[in-house]
């Protein structure tokens, strides 16, 4: 998928990306009612599963609200993916799309299949679409596991523009988005609806980098240079320099001067050459004896 809502569609989410997953980033646990019934809740903190959890919590602590993140690939398919959802009860994927093209669950073939379909369809056939985010992104401060991490959300009216907005705004200004550092943060929030009383968890993404770093960061792409490693403001204002100060190549040497041109001949100046017995005026013909033209096969047809 083309990563945003009504926009091209690849056949699969992430076909760039060729690391593991090692583990989901969340902000939900699943909580107990007096009768003992599990139920969502959310939380103002990032919680990790998978079994490379217990990795992620002690390097950034049990109830981490701040974690810098860095991204693999400048594909929005690949890294900040966006797209409409629909689930069963039992939380299996029934379809996925951009508004347009989808990917839906066939009972009859017992695969998913590809079809063109608006949003009025796939919720007359299958159920409500819900908009949905997923970030996949690598942990600098991880350094004894090189893979990638994901984190989800459905907050379609707050966590998913704030991210989205900040990772687009930043590719175009940058060019790329690759080597960035960010910062994903979460804190939970009031509804500012009336009468309401619900606080819900709010994620953002922050970038490390000044906006004057990323113009210069833009100039530095431009002109083909490779990135490596993460760029922080101090990394970048280095290669730019660095940049700036290659010695200029010397000059080419002024190409030499054309040659005269020959002088033109006077026709009147060459001799006439004395004609052959036979020879006619007309080029490529001789005459036999009896003084018919015979056509002269040159070799050239």
């Amino acid at each position: 998928m083309a990563g945003r809502i009504v926009r091209r569609i690849e056949p699969e989410i992430g076909t760039g990306m060729r690391l593991p997953l090692l583990g989901r980033i969340k902000v939900g646990v699943k909580a107990k009612n007096a009768q003992g019934k599990e139920y969502p809740s959310s939380i103002d903190w990032f919680r990790a599963d998978g079994k490379y959890a217990e990795t992620f919590h002690r390097v950034y602590g049990e109830k981490p609200t701040k974690i810098q993140i860095v991204f693999p690939s400048n594909r929005v398919e690949d890294v900040c993916s966006e797209s409409y959802v629909v689930r069963d009860k039992a939380g299996r994927l029934l379809a996925e799309g951009d508004g347009s093209t989808w990917k839906c669950w066939s009972e009859k073939k017992g695969a998913y299949v590809f079809g063109e379909f608006s949003v009025e369809d796939v919720k007359a056939r299958l159920g409500e679409p819900q908009v949905s985010l997923t970030l996949r992104f690598l942990l600098p401060a991880i350094p004894s596991v090189f893979g990638l991490w994901q984190f989800t959300t459905k907050g379609a009216k707050s966590s998913i523009p704030a991210i989205r907005d900040t990772f687009d705004q930043v590719l175009e200004m940058a060019g790329v988005v690759t080597n960035i550092p960010f910062d994903l943060t979460v804190e939970k929030v009031k509804s500012n609806k009336p009468g309401a009383a619900s606080v819900f968890p709010v994620v953002t993404l922050i970038p490390n980098v000044s906006q004057e770093n990323l113009d210069l960061l833009a100039g530095y792409v431009q002109a083909g240079q490779k990135l490596r490693g993460v760029l922080t403001d101090a990394k970048i204002r280095a290669l730019v320099a660095a940049e700036e100060e290659q010695p200029e190549l010397p000059a080419l040497a002024a190409p030499a001067a054309p040659q005269a041109e020959p002088e033109a001949i006077d026709a009147e100046e060459v001799p006439e050459r004395e004609r052959e017995p036979g020879e006619d005026d007309d080029e490529g013909e001789v005459r036999d004896a009896n003084d018919e033209a015979v056509s002269l096969d040159l070799g050239l047809r």
